[in-house]
């Protein structure tokens, strides 16, 4: 999955942990761990996180012809969990979970949608049921 911020926005880096909220998919009860709804990442709680390589970043243009940045590879989340709620109500199976920055991590913000992507991210605890269907 890509992120996408304007071509001027730099990478910026937590001064202080950032709560932040994810959408992920569950398949059994009690949750031991999850997993990412694009990627099929299989995320344990309370572990840290880490992509070696963020950011990958590629400058292009989008459908208005603006000049925007797309970062390829890094963790994606909301600073809102009614923002999570609304993208994602409608996957089964899925829940959400608190999630942290943590403190000196790399990140993105992308204020149009409320959505962080880091190089960093813990998983805390699962939030919130959306909706659950088993077979």
């Amino acid at each position: 999955m890509c992120f996408f911020i304007p071509e001027d926005q730099e990478v910026q880096i937590a001064d202080k942990d950032i709560t932040c909220f994810k959408s992920v998919w569950a398949n059994t009860y009690p949750f031991k761990y999850v997993y990412s709804l694009y990627q099929n990442f299989e995320y344990h709680f309370n572990e840290i996180y880490r992509k070696a390589d963020f950011p990958v970043i590629k400058n292009e243009h989008n459908i208005t012809n603006d000049k925007i940045k797309i970062i390829y590879k890094g963790f994606h989340s909301h600073m809102k969990l009614n923002k999570t709620i609304k993208r994602q109500s409608s996957i089964y199976n899925t829940i959400i979970v608190k999630c942290v920055i943590p403190k000196g991590s790399k990140y993105f913000f992308n204020d149009q949608y409320n959505e962080y992507v880091s190089g960093l991210i813990i998983i805390k605890k699962w939030k919130r049921f959306m909706r659950m269907f088993y077979w």
